[in-house]
C-alpha cells in the first residue's frame, strides 16, 4: 500500500513539474512577445526621449499623413440622406475616393530590395542597409532598406451623408522619399434605411400600388424586402395621394440609421516626418 501511495506521489510530482516547465515556458514566450512589440515600437519612433533640454526630443520614425484611397467592398451597398422628405442616394460607394489624415510609424521589417543594397564600405563601414543604421535617415536612402509603416486613418468626405466615415488601418510601403502605398481594413458609415422605416415603406408600397397609385409604382419590394442598392432612393417619407399631394409621415421616427461596413481599402499617402511637422530636432 505504502509503494502504491509513493508511486503516485511520484507520479504527481513528476506531472506537476513538468506542468510548472510548461507554464514556466509559456510565459516566458509572452514576455519576449510583448517586449518584441514594445521594442519594434520604440525603435519605430526613434529615440524620442526627452534630452536636457525639449528642444532635443526626437521621433525620426513617426509620421503624419494624408492620402486618399477607396472601398473595395461597397459594391451593392447605399449610402443615402433625407432631403425635404425624399431619400435620396449619396455617391459614397465602391470605388468613391476618400480623403485619410492620420499617422503612420517606421518599423524594421527589411524591404524587397534589402539584401542587394546592404553592403558595406571597405574599412568596415556601415553602409547603406546596414541594421546599425535603422532609423537614422528615414527620409533619405534608407527608405528602400526599411519601407513598411503600420498606419492608422480617419476617413473623409463630402459626397457622403457622413464628413467623417469611418477609418482604414493597415501596412503602408515606401514607394519614393514622400509617396506610400496604403493596403489595409476599414469601417465605413452608410446612412441606411432604418428597420422601422423600412417595415412602413414596404407596407406603404403594397398598399398603394395595390390601390394603382402612380407615384409608386416604380418601387420594388423584392429589392425594399433585401436592402438591395438603390431600393430606397427617391422613397417620400411622406403618404403621396394619386393626385400627388404629400400626406402625413409614415413612420414617427428616424428614416434613417447608421451602419458601419468593413472590408478591403487601397490608396496612396504623402507622409510627413514628425519631427519636421513639430519642429522637433
Amino acid at each position: 500500500m505504502s509503494q502504491r501511495c509513493s508511486r503516485l506521489d511520484l507520479r504527481r510530482r513528476v506531472q506537476d513539474d513538468v506542468l510548472l516547465r510548461k507554464t514556466a515556458l509559456k510565459n516566458k514566450w509572452i514576455l519576449t512577445f510583448v517586449s518584441g512589440v514594445v521594442t519594434a515600437f520604440v525603435m519605430a519612433c526613434g529615440t524620442c526621449q526627452a534630452q536636457d533640454t525639449p528642444a532635443t526630443t526626437t521621433c525620426a520614425g513617426c509620421y503624419a499623413t494624408i492620402g486618399l484611397g477607396t472601398n473595395l467592398n461597397a459594391k451593392g451597398l447605399t449610402d443615402y440622406n433625407n432631403s425635404a422628405n425624399i431619400i435620396q442616394t449619396t455617391h459614397l460607394g465602391n470605388g468613391t475616393p476618400q480623403f485619410l489624415v492620420g499617422i503612420s510609424y517606421q518599423v524594421p521589417w527589411h524591404g524587397f530590395f534589402y539584401s542587394k543594397i546592404s553592403v558595406k564600405a571597405p574599412g568596415g563601414t556601415p553602409k547603406q542597409c546596414d541594421p546599425t543604421l535603422y532609423n537614422a535617415d528615414p527620409d533619405g536612402a534608407l527608405i528602400y532598406c526599411y519601407p513598411w509603416r503600420p498606419f492608422i486613418n480617419a476617413k473623409f468626405t463630402s459626397d457622403a451623408s457622413q464628413t467623417f466615415n469611418g477609418f482604414t488601418f493597415g501596412i503602408s510601403h515606401r514607394l519614393a522619399k514622400s509617396l506610400d502605398l496604403l493596403v489595409g481594413y476599414s469601417f465605413t458609415a452608410f446612412n441606411e434605411a432604418s428597420p422601422g422605416f423600412q417595415r412602413a415603406a414596404i407596407q406603404t408600397v403594397e398598399q398603394q400600388q395595390g390601390a394603382n397609385n402612380p407615384n409608386y409604382t416604380q418601387f420594388s419590394l423584392t429589392a425594399m424586402q433585401h436592402s438591395w442598392h438603390n431600393a430606397f432612393d427617391g422613397f417620400p417619407t411622406q403618404l403621396i395621394s394619386s393626385t400627388g399631394q404629400p400626406g402625413a409621415l409614415i413612420y414617427a421616427g428616424n428614416a434613417l440609421s447608421v451602419h458601419y461596413h468593413s472590408g478591403a481599402f487601397v490608396g496612396v499617402a504623402i507622409p510627413v516626418g514628425l519631427k519636421t511637422l513639430l519642429g522637433a530636432k
